[in-house]
């Protein structure tokens, strides 16, 4: 009942459930650079994501 709870309160902040995207897939690359910059390429998009 608390995970119910906890995941219903999770969903109903409208900056979480605005910006929910499910990350479901595999990391294909990671590019470092020397910047310090980190992109992350993944199976379920199709363009690096920079983190």
């Amino acid at each position: 009942m608390k995970k119910i709870i906890a995941l219903g309160l999770l969903f109903a902040s409208s900056s979480v459930s605005a910006n929910y995207f499910p990350c479901i897939g595999k990391v294909k690359n990671v590019y470092v650079y020397a910047v310090g910059h980190v992109n992350v390429e993944t199976s379920y998009r199709n363009a690096p994501t920079q983190i």
